[in-house]
């Protein structure tokens, strides 16, 4: 009898442990499952160009090419097996042009955004690519003029969630939180034009661009003196077919010949286009030159823009921004002298300054530059 007692006593107690047991592996189990699966990953693409006729931005992915064309609407090509362009009507006329890619491998679709960076200003223009069809979400706004004099490097992250057709994107500046925006599908894009691949799209809009190189032509400069950006960041660094860089000296030239006191737009505009360059390059790591064509594109720009700066910016300050717009050697002493200044200068006396007029005495005069500004 007792020892009935003490089996039937070993028994339950064997099934309390097992049934705790069970119910702690099944709590692990709980805590181990992910809890957010709808989470986006920010993809990078490997390469930035211009088509030949400097129409058209080409972003090359591992999986794919992106291109973004401006001509009075804006148009957006994407694809794998066909290559299909979307036409939008928002404005793309002037700014530095990039684009983010983000990818969800859980519901298969893909958010980007269209970066027009002018300056203090960034907008965004979202399109959710999802099951073979592409949205446009709509516009986005940074306003950074708050900050942007205060800090010496700007860095914009966006969290997305998504549920179901609702997306809240959440903009992050500098780890803080800026901006919550909450969209909506609404109905697909239809295909504007079709091709067989992005190659038939770029070659087919070259051919039909005119013999005549409108940006050789004064009459063309003098018409878009008001949207410089046009043509600064657009037509006078170009790359050839093999991929080398090509310098439109005849539009440096213009610029040389045609900048005063009160008319800037071109010089300012390719000193903030060139800074730009710098900026990508040595902070965000992300570049279409190499180093050695970046040094030579700073030492024909600055040839051209600071001897100007140097003459004029002190006859009208309101258009020289009190001496801190139009140069570039300056920006490059100050701002990056750790990282280029040497190394800059050391390439420029290596190439006999490019047998360029002004460079070797704008060094000098950049090396004159301090923190409070021009000498």
């Amino acid at each position: 009898m007792e020892i009935k007692k003490y089996i039937c006593l070993f028994v339950i107690v064997f099934s309390f442990l097992s049934c705790k047991k069970e119910a702690r592996e099944h709590e692990k189990t709980l805590q181990s499952a992910p809890i957010n699966t709808q989470g986006y990953q920010f993809i990078s693409y490997k390469k930035k160009e211009l088509s030949a006729d400097n129409k058209i931005n080409i972003f090359e992915y591992p999986d794919t090419k992106i291109s973004i064309e401006y001509n009075n609407s804006t148009y957006f090509g994407y694809g794998t097996k066909s290559f299909n362009i979307y036409q939008s009507s928002y404005d793309l006329d002037s700014g530095d042009l990039d684009i983010l890619r983000y990818d969800n491998i859980d519901t298969r679709s893909q958010i980007f955004f269209v970066e027009l960076n002018d300056y203090s200003l960034r907008t965004y223009h979202i399109y959710v690519y999802k099951s073979n069809s592409m949205y446009y979400l709509g516009e986005l706004n940074i306003d950074l003029s708050k900050i942007i004099e205060k800090v010496n490097k700007i860095n914009i992250e966006f969290n997305i969630k998504q549920s179901d057709e609702n997306f809240s994107v959440q903009s992050i500046v500098n780890g803080e939180n800026f901006s919550t925006l909450n969209y909506k599908l609404g109905n697909p894009l239809n295909v504007y034009k079709k091709y067989n691949n992005i190659d038939e799209y770029v070659f087919g809009n070259t051919q039909q661009t005119t013999e005549k190189n409108e940006s050789n032509d004064e009459s063309f400069l003098e018409e878009n003196k008001k949207t410089p950006e046009k043509v600064t960041n657009h037509l006078i660094f170009t790359k050839d077919k093999s991929g080398k860089l090509v310098i439109n000296t005849e539009i440096l030239d213009y610029i040389q010949k045609n900048t005063t006191d009160s008319d800037n737009s071109y010089t300012i505009a390719l000193s903030k286009y060139v800074t730009s360059l710098i900026i990508n390059y040595y902070d965000n790591k992300s570049a279409e030159w190499t180093e050695e064509e970046l040094f030579k594109i700073i030492g024909y720009s600055s040839n051209t823009t600071d001897p100007l700066f140097k003459k004029y910016w002190k006859n009208n300050f309101n258009k020289w921004n009190n001496g801190k717009e139009g140069y570039i050697l300056g920006f490059c002493n100050t701002a990056y002298h750790d990282q280029i200044w040497n190394k800059l200068t050391s390439n420029f006396k290596k190439n006999n300054y490019y047998n360029l007029p002004y460079l070797e005495d704008m060094v000098w005069y950049g090396s004159d530059f301090d923190k409070t500004g021009a000498p």
